[in-house]
């Protein structure tokens, strides 16, 4: 969760809005993130806006002003795998740029990365040492086209210049793009 957040706070520090879902875990901490450093936050949600509640693990940092909430759902609609995995495309049609923390082989996660790359939409998946195995799908993105986001070696955190120069030339080729925000 840590790559999570770190890139987070790194985009909103340089005035990016982090877009992502409202799941526990990777979006959460992207939310949380992003609010702590003064920035501002999309939350997209695979359930009607009327179901929406701030969740206690981010009520503390949570500011009307700087947090958008939307959905493209009836207001009324409960939340669904179907509209998780919609609700996934739309973050990409909203984003620059896509940051991908986590993705198994099969799931939400690789399905937002996969439609990323089906969008053209830059997509960067984080590498780790060992690859574990809530990460096994980011390999089979980097080798369909999502661009390796690595840790600076002089500051032990993620490098977000690609991801900055991608947001800002998007009309230049750039091969692939987090799920989860940007």
């Amino acid at each position: 969760m840590s790559t999570a957040r770190d890139s987070a706070t790194l985009l909103a520090n340089d005035k990016i809005n982090i877009v992502s879902g409202f799941a526990a875990g990777v979006d959460m901490n992207a939310h949380r993130a992003a609010l702590a450093a003064g920035g501002t936050t999309t939350v997209v949600l695979a359930e009607g806006i009327l179901r929406f509640r701030v969740k206690k693990d981010i009520r503390d940092l949570w500011d009307d002003s700087r947090t958008l909430v939307v959905s493209e759902f009836g207001p009324n609609l409960p939340w669904s795998v179907s509209h998780a995995m919609q609700r996934n495309k739309t973050i990409c049609g909203l984003s620059r740029a896509m940051v991908l923390i986590e993705a198994r082989s099969t799931g939400g996660s690789i399905e937002a990365g996969r439609d990323c790359l089906r969008m053209g939409l830059p997509l960067f998946a984080a590498v780790y040492e060992g690859s574990p195995d809530s990460a096994t799908g980011n390999e089979e993105l980097l080798r369909n086209g999502a661009k390796r986001l690595m840790n600076s070696r002089s500051r032990d955190l993620p490098n977000m210049a690609p991801v900055l120069e991608a947001i800002a030339n998007p009309l230049k080729p750039s091969g692939g793009f987090v799920k989860n925000f940007v």
